[in-house]
């Protein structure tokens, strides 16, 4: 149980919101207020602005999938080490999905493409480059999100795995 919130307390916080959003929304006023202007129809009226939303829609949409994909082949590994009581592995192998968030995407980017200069036409490998980086860079957040309801169900149906026998690409149904 929650001590019940006071009338002092509720004031307290209802300032900190308050003064919060007096810093926050003004700015984005101002942005949206600047972008309502004569040109709006012209830039929707743009096919270049449609192929730069579909080019970011494809970035996203394969990033996320990639992303997704690691993460869960990540945690469907971490998961078995826990159930067999290799706790120290699984989170060394977590810790290599989110040590990402100590690099600046903008470092990785570079890196990549100067890493690639030598190899290939690292202009024609743009788009899979940002994918790539955009996925690693979502990678931290799937692994949190997903961490703990994948253990769950894991310690849940472990025993019914061994009762059955099931090994291998199996486990991780």
């Amino acid at each position: 149980m929650q001590p019940k919130d006071t009338l002092l307390k509720k004031g307290w916080d209802s300032f900190w919101i308050m003064a919060t959003l007096m810093l926050v929304i003004p700015p984005i006023l101002a942005i949206l207020l600047s972008g309502l202007n004569s040109k709006l129809l012209d830039v929707f009226a743009d096919s270049r602005f449609w192929s730069a939303v579909g080019t970011s829609l494809q970035v996203a949409v394969l990033a996320g999938s990639i992303a997704l994909l690691v993460g869960v082949v990540l945690l469907s590994t971490t998961r078995i080490y826990r159930l067999k009581s290799q706790a120290r592995r699984a989170d060394s192998l977590e810790l290599v999905g989110t040590v990402i968030l100590v690099t600046p995407a903008l470092i990785l980017s570079t890196a990549t493409f100067l890493m690639l200069r030598g190899m290939a036409n690292v202009f024609s490998l743009a788009f899979g480059i940002v994918v790539l980086v955009n996925a690693l860079m979502a990678l931290p957040y799937v692994i949190k999100t997903l961490n703990q309801p994948m253990q769950r169900l894991a310690a849940q149906y472990y025993p019914l795995w061994q009762s059955l026998g099931m090994h291998g690409c199996a486990d991780f149904g």
